[in-house]
């Protein structure tokens, strides 16, 4: 059985209970979990109480995504006050180096209430045109 926030009261922090009750907004919205380890490995964990209640020293970063027609939206976390959200379209998602449509950096609270507003993908607002890359070269990448 999932626990729900109001059932955490007593183990969470009222500091980290606005993320957490974004983390159940974002489930109830259709975001799936995917918990990465410090070694890389991803831990497939669908009951997020279970894991934020439980000895987590193993977890680096939980990583959530819904996939939508044309777009996955995305957030990962390292902590409740750092957290990336981002929109991709869907055809690009998986391509290396694809550039996000929306990007947002802020606390886990503040990220997926923002991606929870975002307009559908066929809405009229909804983020259409990829972020265009940075000036910053970096090794590895094209000098083109």
């Amino acid at each position: 059985m999932t626990a729900t926030p109001a059932a955490l009261t007593d183990v969470i922090s009222r500091e980290d209970q606005p993320h957490l009750v974004a983390m159940f907004a974002s489930i109830g919205a259709g975001y799936r979990f995917i918990y990465v380890c410090h070694d890389g490995a991803p831990l497939d964990v669908l009951d997020v109480a279970a894991a934020l209640t439980t000895d987590t020293d193993d977890i680096a970063m939980i990583y959530a995504l819904r996939p939508r027609r044309a777009v996955v939206d995305t957030y990962r976390t390292y902590d409740r006050r750092t957290a990336v959200g981002e929109r991709y379209r869907a055809d690009e998602y998986q391509q290396r180096g694809a550039h996000p449509l929306w990007v947002r950096r802020g606390s886990v609270a503040t990220v997926v209430a923002e991606l929870l507003s975002l307009p559908d993908d066929d809405q009229r607002g909804s983020p259409r045109r990829a972020r265009a890359r940075g000036e910053l070269w970096l090794p590895g990448q094209s000098l083109s």
